[in-house]
């Protein structure tokens, strides 16, 4: 009969072993659902890549950290949580005083399994016809409800109560923001519901929260950003 310090050491080792396998089943799954995330990324770039360049945009799917800077350090989007990625840009210069850039942001929000990561299509217009107020639309919440009745800034126009029940609109010149927003911009974006907009000087950010479009849809956002034509217009 084996003796009990024998049978405890050889317990032990099996439990080892145990622990062992189980830490080397997991990083395996781990890393395969790595790779497998990393290879559809990859085709998604390509297949974006491919639509976008014989429509005239330039591509590149791992802009640089200046680039990321450059395009989005102006505005809120740029700003949010941590992880902050910029991938999948294609580019357009119409004329020298026009820039098109269609890209995919993402960042996460709050830490470990309480994270929410959020990745989104963007359309980002600048024009030397732009003439903006600074200014952040993005869909109305039950939260912003509750903030505008505590006195947080919400700017409502009472002719448009559909606008005003499904967007949040703020800004530091509620003046000028009120001038610039008049009926036609207004009607428009009650037929667009969803959308995230920042404007301010000569540059337009146009993206939903959380929303990726597919590769083949590009061209369908590209004709939602046809809405920045109703932004052109004189100071």
């Amino acid at each position: 009969m084996e003796s009990l310090p024998h049978l405890l050491a050889a317990g032990q080792g099996q439990a080892a072993l145990l622990t062992a396998l189980t830490m080397l089943g997991t990083f395996a799954l781990i890393g395969g659902i790595t790779l497998l995330i990393l290879k559809r990324e990859a085709k998604r770039s390509a297949r974006i890549g491919a639509l976008m360049m014989p429509r005239g945009f330039s591509f590149v799917p791992k802009p640089s950290p200046e680039e990321h800077s450059r395009i989005l350090g102006g505005f809120r989007l740029g700003q949010l949580g941590s992880g902050r990625t910029l991938t999948n840009l294609s580019a357009k210069l119409p004329d020298a005083d026009e820039e098109v850039l269609l890209f995919e942001s993402g960042f996460t929000q709050g830490s470990g399994k309480h994270s929410t990561t959020y990745r989104q299509t963007v359309l980002r217009l600048t024009s030397a016809r732009f003439h903006l107020p600074e200014f952040h639309l993005n869909p109305e919440t039950m939260l912003n409800r509750i903030g505008h009745a505590i006195g947080m800034q919400d700017i409502d126009f009472d002719a448009f109560p559909l606008f005003s029940k499904s967007y949040q609109l703020k800004g530091p010149d509620e003046a000028a923001i009120r001038s610039f927003f008049d009926a036609s911009l207004l009607s428009a974006l009650e037929r667009q519901p969803g959308l995230t907009i920042e404007g301010a000087g000569n540059q337009l950010l146009i993206y939903r929260m959380g929303k990726r479009r597919r590769p083949e849809e590009f061209q369908s956002f590209l004709e939602e950003g046809l809405l920045g034509v109703l932004f052109s217009r004189g100071p």
